[in-house]
């Protein structure tokens, strides 16, 4: 029994530095195989899916960013460790939601019905503007605009007027590969 003690404390003490250096990031998403954990539909359109990851490594998946959004707003912010969301012309490429930029209002609908794409950069965003129209906007007007909807449409985003909600925030880190 002290052989098996002393072989289970070795193994802990080896893994520490491989755990330590596990950081919670996001998941690439298996478009098909989930539903969204806000309106429960399947996550299938591969320009709009997204993530919250939280403080623990949970990954929340979405359908879209309007999801992504009202689900942010309801959670406590000091359970997000990032949000991440789909790059509209790389669907494979997650990128920090406070990082990126939103078009919104344009020709092309998201999931949800705000039409709200994501891109890295404003460059990147200019040629599906230039031909679908809408408006470049950041994650904190992007927040604004999905709690006026949701209180327009009896939805989900519940924090108007709390001063106190941040849901811009991710929480300091080295980026996240």
């Amino acid at each position: 029994m002290r052989m098996f003690r002393l072989i289970a404390v070795s193994v802990c003490v080896a893994m520490l530095p491989v755990l330590a250096a596990c950081e919670p990031g996001p998941q690439p998403i298996a478009y098909g195989e989930y539903t969204c954990d806000q309106c429960v539909m399947g996550i299938s359109d591969t320009r709009f899916g997204s993530e919250i990851v939280t403080a623990t490594g949970k990954i929340h998946r979405f359908d879209s960013v309007e999801c992504l959004a009202s689900f942010a707003m309801e959670m406590d912010q000091a359970n997000i460790h990032s949000i991440w969301v789909t790059d509209f012309n790389q669907p494979e490429v997650l990128v920090r939601a406070t990082e990126a930029v939103f078009l919104a209002g344009g020709e092309l609908n998201s999931p949800m019905g705000m039409s709200l794409l994501a891109f890295p950069s404003r460059e990147q965003s200019e040629p599906i503007r230039t031909t679908f129209g809408g408006d470049l906007i950041e994650w904190p007007e992007l927040l604004e605009r999905v709690n006026a909807n949701a209180a327009l449409h009896g939805g989900h985003a519940h924090r108007s007027g709390d001063e106190a909600f941040v849901a811009t925030t991710d929480r300091p880190s080295e980026p996240i590969e």
